[in-house]
């Protein structure tokens, strides 16, 4: 599985930044869509197949935390890694976000690259569940395909 085959969604109120971070997935391979409220992400996830969203919890209508909750209780994104990005560091907020479904929180001071190596290592993780079920999908063929053979014999 290639970069290419990866979409994640960006989620911020601040446009600029959005879009700063969806070019800099785009010239590391990736897709990437930008979403400038909690209720264009809800939206947009019902519309793609998002592989990972980034978001930021600090929006006009529905904040970051809450939409990871929702994400979480529908059917279609209960899966989608969701990673936290917000000027907010202190303890209560990060522990929210991880009670929300997050399964990671960065603080928007770090710089671009250590967002890319976070974002790295749970692609990683897409990528490996991924292919496991596509070998999950291939061993279930060759079991039928035996037990047809199996038949035959």
């Amino acid at each position: 599985m290639n970069n290419k085959d990866i979409l994640i969604l960006v989620v911020d109120d601040l446009q600029g930044q959005a879009i700063e971070i969806s070019h800099i997935l785009e010239s590391k391979g990736y897709k990437a869509l930008a979403a400038f409220s909690g209720t264009e992400c809800l939206s947009i996830i019902k519309k793609h197949q998002v592989d990972l969203v980034l978001i930021d919890i600090v929006m006009p209508d529905k904040n970051g935390i809450d939409v990871c909750h929702r994400l979480k209780a529908m059917e279609i994104s209960t899966e989608i890694p969701v990673i936290i990005c917000s000027a907010f560091a202190d303890r209560e907020t990060i522990r929210q976000g991880f009670w929300a479904g997050a399964v990671d929180y960065c603080v928007k001071s770090i710089k671009n690259n250590e967002i890319l190596a976070i974002l790295n290592t749970h692609i990683g993780f897409i990528k490996l569940q991924k292919r496991l079920s596509e070998l999950l999908l291939e061993n279930k063929l060759l079991k039928q395909q035996l037990k047809e053979i199996k038949k035959m014999v």
